[in-house]
């Protein structure tokens, strides 16, 4: 994700091999990635917009994708580096795309970024065909708001009551939501940001660099699984525990009115 000009600290971290690898391995973007593939399953065949996807796009590469976000070197990469070419560079409260003319929106963890995120929920609403899909992860809950969130320059956490009435305000229906991360996911990335606060001297030095990506890819393995294994358990973590100490939502939701 990215929604500021300029790539932020973690995408300049990850724009490395090594790091980008570690980075798609993650336990909360792999998370994420998999209760999206579920919700987008029978949306359609029409174009799916994903909206800020940075450097590490959470949809599968398809005919009919395209992968949005402000940030150009993003979707440089993207291009160059992965070689998908459906890319278009657009802030998410003005977007250069007819009335009604995608499908589904996938917006995971890119609102909160947002600071006029009303503004970027009226262009989704309008990009939208009647009966298209609205794919949303956020994070939740205002007492969950700690130095993580300001590291990775989240505007707010979300009220789920309030953010679907928003919604039906602009004419979205037919909701369902599911509960994504808790609070195992929460402590995660508060002690990522304390690892990477200590690390980072280290990231900036050349002369360790070499030894740097010797270490990285001896772990990689390792890392692989202990991501898959804590992906397990934050998934059911927030399947059973109450919405109250949930950390990330996902809702999905149609535009009124009968598709194309």
């Amino acid at each position: 994700m990215s929604t500021v000009s300029s790539l932020n600290p973690f995408e300049i971290f990850f724009q490395d091999s090594v790091y980008l690898e570690l980075k798609n391995h993650l336990y909360s973007y792999l998370r994420r990635k998999d209760e999206i593939r579920k919700f987008l399953a029978g949306t359609g065949d029409g174009i799916l917009l994903e909206l800020g996807s940075g450097i590490s796009p959470v949809t599968e590469v398809g005919p009919k994708t395209v992968f949005t976000d402000i940030s150009w070197q993003a979707l440089e990469f993207l291009r160059v580096k992965e070689n998908i070419k459906r890319v278009a560079a657009m802030d998410a409260v003005r977007m250069a795309i007819g009335t009604g003319r995608i499908s589904t929106v996938v917006c995971s963890e890119v609102l909160e970024h947002i600071p006029d995120d009303q503004s970027a929920l009226e262009e989704i609403a309008r990009i939208l065909k009647p009966g298209g899909v609205l794919i949303l992860t956020v994070p939740l809950h205002a007492y969950l708001y700690a130095f993580d969130d300001r590291f990775v320059s989240h505007e707010r956490r979300y009220r789920m009551r309030n953010l679907a009435e928003s919604l039906r305000r602009l004419g979205f229906t037919g909701f369902r939501f599911s509960k994504v991360m808790g609070l195992f996911d929460k402590a995660a990335a508060l002690t990522a940001i304390l690892i990477f606060w200590a690390m980072a001297p280290l990231m900036k030095s050349r002369e360790k660099k070499a030894n740097r990506h010797v270490i990285l890819k001896w772990i990689l393995p390792f890392y692989k699984a202990l991501n898959r294994i804590y992906c397990f358990l934050v998934k059911w973590e927030a399947k059973i525990f109450p919405l109250a100490l949930t950390n990330v939502i996902l809702i999905s939701c149609r535009k009124a009115g009968l598709a194309e």
